[in-house]
């Protein structure tokens, strides 16, 4: 009789500890998407502004330090502590980490459902963890029936002297008492669920809100914050320019000098330019730029002409023409008279002639500021394609970025000198 009464209690707190999980993965859920909708706007505002962004992402720290230190805002929200100590992690570890991406430029090199989905599931993980580590016992099951079942402490009382694993006949008797409450009213007909229809609407509002900021269109800075009329102005505009916006000039740098007819000198110092742009050190591209220039006065005036063009371009200057497939063209680009072909003309603003290639990078930089159809009629000259490719394997090379393993195969694939 007692194993009896143990088997039925048992069964009632594995369908106690299923509710469990899934109420606990329902909040930590919940959580997540709210702090994953906090961090999409901020990597939203971060395209026109760092500092906006990062300042957005930190409310989600304050959020969870909220939740650590003011206990009326656990009681209002119906979390014990365990729930409440585990959400305020996720959402300071989730602010913290937007922040730090808002500033470094993460949200334009992954996709814009990114952030929700790892906040999202390491919630779900997180919660479910959290309700297995706490488990639900056969006491705890035979009170939780007790209590909302109406069965008077039948059953707690029944299991404590099973525990001791008495047998005398008063023992038998609560047991025998213990089976037939649980006969008289089946423990399917209990209510399991403890958590309110509030945590499925804040679940849904946070998903909501996830969609709603990744369904934003790009966010471009404003023009007239950014104010360069030719290279000497861009080293005092790269606090006010996004990652994306700096990103596009880098692509242009470096495809500028892989381009056909520029010289070592002159790419050298492109790749040097593109290298203080992308560190956002202002002294840096001054002296990068210096030396470019003084690269560029023995080039030849459509070389030096092209290569200013097409980084004023990607700077989004007016002087330098909209950042498209036709900016920064030299004369005649395009339209049949700058080459015997006019398709092959198309890569004229990179130099070079013959097939024309899609260049995904460009591209994809030039998508995430907003030129979808510039991105996707974006196209250069194969040869030029694998010159850039071959000079940024060079450079991984020489930066240590290639593991140990992989570096006789990028040097026999691109033809490099060890």
């Amino acid at each position: 009789m007692r194993q009896r009464l143990l088997e039925n209690l048992r069964r009632v707190a594995r369908r106690l500890l299923l509710r469990r999980v899934l109420e606990s993965c329902a909040v930590m859920a919940a959580a997540g998407s709210l702090c994953a909708a906090v961090v999409e706007l901020g990597f939203w505002l971060s395209a026109a502004s760092t500092a906006a962004g990062a300042a957005v992402c930190a409310l989600a720290v304050l959020c969870g330090a909220g939740l650590c230190v003011r206990p009326g805002l656990r009681a209002m929200l119906r979390l014990d502590a365990h729930q409440a100590g585990l959400a305020a992690g996720l959402l300071i570890a989730g602010g913290t980490a937007g922040a730090a991406g808002a500033v470094l430029g993460w949200a334009a090199s992954g996709p814009q459902w990114g952030a929700s989905a790892v906040l999202v599931c390491t919630g779900i993980a997180a919660g479910a963890v959290l309700a297995v580590a706490r488990g639900v016992s056969v006491l705890q099951a035979a009170v939780y029936f007790d209590i909302h079942g109406g069965l008077d402490e039948r059953l707690a009382t029944a299991v404590e002297a099973a525990e001791r694993q008495a047998d005398d006949p008063l023992a038998c008797g609560l047991y025998a008492q213990g089976l037939d409450a649980l006969s008289g009213v089946p423990y399917r007909k209990v209510p399991a669920w403890k958590r309110t229809r509030a945590t499925l609407g804040a679940l849904a509002l946070g998903v909501a809100l996830c969609g709603t900021m990744g369904s934003l269109p790009a966010l471009q800075a404003d023009p007239a914050g950014v104010k360069i009329a030719d290279l000497a102005d861009l080293p005092g505009s790269l606090k006010t320019m996004g990652p994306g916006a700096l990103r596009v000039v880098v692509v242009a740098m470096e495809a500028s000098a892989g381009a056909d007819g520029v010289s070592e000198e002159v790419a050298e110092a492109l790749r040097a330019s593109a290298r203080a742009v992308e560190s956002r050190d202002a002294q840096a591209l001054r002296q990068a730029l210096a030396g470019l220039d003084k690269a560029l006065a023995e080039a030849d005036e459509a070389t030096r002409r092209r290569i200013e063009q097409a980084i004023l371009a990607a700077a989004g200057t007016p002087g330098g023409g909209a950042a498209g497939p036709n900016a920064g063209r030299s004369p005649g680009a395009g339209d049949g008279t700058g080459s015997p072909d006019g398709n092959a003309g198309r890569g004229a603003r990179f130099g070079g002639s013959g097939v024309s290639v899609y260049h995904p990078e460009y591209a994809d930089a030039m998508r995430k500021q907003g030129h979808a159809a510039a991105a996707d009629r974006q196209r250069v000259p194969m040869g030029h394609a694998w010159r850039l490719s071959r000079a940024s394997a060079v450079h991984a090379l020489d930066a240590g970025r290639v593991p140990l393993a992989y570096r006789p195969i990028i040097r026999k694939f691109f033809g490099t000198e060890p």
